[in-house]
């Protein structure tokens, strides 16, 4: 078990103390069970204090519940429950200033992790679950994630490996040009890159390695949330694209 604290002495807002703690039980040499609770605190950014007078800080409270598991020269893995609460979450104005809202944001979630071998393969599994209780709708997060790779070393020289992403049902806020506010869904964002190296090129006194690279194979231009302009979307601009890396230490 582990407790810890945090005081914070600030010229603006005060002191403000945060209290850790956590707590851990190995019942068996392949499972355990954690707990942990922690309190923190952010000072409003520059960005948001800009045109906006009496900003407080934004209180956090998280506690996480996380089982982790092995099966022995095979899996790595964990399930994570989680819970956030923040109090006086800032927010932006139809003007374009900031205040902080006078409910407390509560959002939860799940998350699940792998990391795996086997011979000459490696890889990794990872899923996420999020839901926003305070409001019927989650902004600027994805509702469902997932992330995946494997990575194929037939020696240790040479190594090939893809990788994947997926996120889904992610909604953002933008204000229109009357003042009013509406709500933006995004399509889906995808993305699969590829990776092929060989390393340990003996040249004079040095190792060189060479990477053959692919990114965005289905080349979709993918959107994401812009949470700090009225225009609702940004766009991750680069569409199909390869690179050849060389790399040399001495």
């Amino acid at each position: 078990m582990l407790v810890g604290g945090r005081l914070d002495d600030h010229n603006t807002y005060g002191s403000i103390t945060n209290i850790r703690a956590s707590l851990r039980w190995q019942f068996t040499d392949l499972h355990g069970v954690r707990l942990n609770f922690g309190e923190a605190f952010r000072e409003p950014t520059i960005f948001e204090l800009n045109d906006s007078d009496g900003l407080a800080p934004i209180e956090m409270e998280t506690t996480e519940l996380t089982f982790s598991y092995v099966v022995p020269s095979r899996l790595v893995g964990s399930l994570v429950f989680w819970n956030n609460d923040q109090t006086g979450d800032i927010i932006s104005t139809s003007s374009g200033s900031f205040i902080n809202a006078t409910d407390v944001t509560r959002k939860r979630g799940i998350e699940w992790r792998n990391t795996w071998e086997h011979r000459k393969w490696t890889g990794y599994v990872n899923a996420a679950w999020t839901e926003d209780r305070s409001s019927e709708k989650l902004l600027n997060v994805a509702e469902y994630k997932c992330f995946t790779g494997v990575t194929w070393s037939p020696d240790r020289r040479f190594y090939a490996s893809l990788q994947g992403r997926l996120a889904w049902n992610t909604s953002t806020r933008a204000v229109d040009a009357s003042g009013g506010e509406s709500i933006f869904e995004l399509d889906d964002f995808r993305e699969v890159h590829f990776h092929l190296g060989i390393r340990d090129l003996g040249i004079a006194s040095g190792d060189l390695e060479i990477v053959l690279s692919g990114r965005n194979l289905f080349d979709r231009r993918n959107a994401l949330p812009n949470t700090r302009s009225t225009d609702p979307l940004q766009f991750l601009d680069e569409r199909r694209s390869f690179y050849l890396k060389a790399f040399l230490q001495f």
